[in-house]
């Protein structure tokens, strides 16, 4: 998330125009958000391009956080937007890029489930001391996050 909202310069071929002065200026650019979704989707980059040729890429399997409750955006929003989030269902991509499978998990009626193919069963995320749901494969294979706003009173 810090990633996201950081400040980055515009300078040398990204400069900003200024139509008080008529010139080029070097300029600072940041990214905020003033009103917060009831529902967040946080799609995490498990892919990544490689110099070494055309169409190469490799799969990123480093394990993620997921906190499953208290998801604080306060860092990257204005105002007083102190809302926090719980956690409510992972997407799971196994494989690589030239071919996978999908698997999920979701919060249903205070109940976790686990989806595959035709297959659903009870699988409740086990919480681990640094906040990851499930185990290290888990961590590892996470693509989609979804998100419910805790001062949301509605049902998934």
């Amino acid at each position: 998330l810090n990633a996201f909202v950081k400040s980055d310069e515009l300078c040398a071929g990204s400069t900003w125009y200024c139509a008080e002065c008529e010139r080029e200026q070097s300029a600072m650019t940041s990214t905020s958000i003033s009103h917060l979704p009831p529902y967040l989707i946080l799609q995490l980059n498990r892919f990544n391009v490689l110099n070494t040729g055309p169409n190469r890429t490799e799969k990123i399997t480093c394990p993620v956080h997921i906190p499953r409750h208290n998801l604080d955006l306060s860092c990257i929003t204005t105002g007083d937007n102190t809302s926090s989030y719980s956690l409510c269902g992972i997407i799971h991509h196994s494989g690589g890029i030239g071919g996978g499978h999908y698997t999920a998990q979701t919060l249903t009626e205070g109940s976790w489930r686990y989806y595959n193919d035709t297959s659903v069963i009870p699988r409740e995320p086990l919480t681990s001391d640094n906040g990851i749901p499930g185990n290290d494969s888990d961590a590892r294979s996470a693509y989609v996050l979804l998100y419910k706003q805790d001062t949301d009173t509605g049902f998934i």
